[in-house]
């Protein structure tokens, strides 16, 4: 009798284990890779005086791609803020191309795009945390809600915001 007890506790031990281990995989979600990202830092607030403004971080992540260019393009309401300063990471691409740089505070629109050649330049990877790419000072103008937006459409290919890698053609890995 002991022998027969035996087995069927193994048994059950068997099937509770295999059943454990099959809802683990069920309801285990996978992980989602790591994709190319543009952020602000930080990414909301509320100014409690206008007369000192704001300071937002635009931040990189490659998530790994050797990028040989990246370009954001982030647009405001002129009505509510104004671009006071943008100031670069010149550590992070070889070249900021001036005819890929605007600052238009009267349509509210903010473009930068560094560059760096294959083959000749460090291409742009992230470490291990999002660097810095550029830091925006602004200026209230009028009191009210307003909302930084990333402007990753539009009919104009010039005026998307794009992370290109190495290719014939470059390509974008930014979603």
């Amino acid at each position: 009798m002991l022998i027969f007890n035996t087995v069927i506790v193994k048994k059950y031990i068997k099937t509770i284990l295999l059943t454990f281990i099959l809802v683990g995989i069920l309801f285990v979600s996978p992980s989602e890779a790591a994709e190319p990202t543009f952020s602000l830092y930080p990414d909301g607030g509320v100014v409690t005086n206008k007369n000192n403004g704001f300071t937002v971080d635009v931040m990189i992540d490659s998530a790994g791609e050797e990028l040989v260019s990246a370009r954001f393009v982030i647009t405001y309401d002129p009505e509510y803020v104004q671009l006071k300063k943008a100031e670069r990471n010149n550590a992070l691409f070889a070249q900021w191309p001036e005819d890929e740089t605007s600052i238009d505070n009267e349509n509210g629109v903010i473009m930068l795009t560094g560059f760096s050649q294959s083959g000749t330049d460090t291409l742009y990877t992230t470490a291990d945390e999002p660097d810095v790419m550029a830091r925006l000072s602004f200026e209230v103008v009028k009191l009210g809600d307003t909302t930084l937006n990333w402007e990753y459409s539009g009919s104009d290919d010039n005026f998307k915001s794009v992370m290109l890698v190495d290719g014939s053609p470059p390509q974008n890995v930014l979603s």
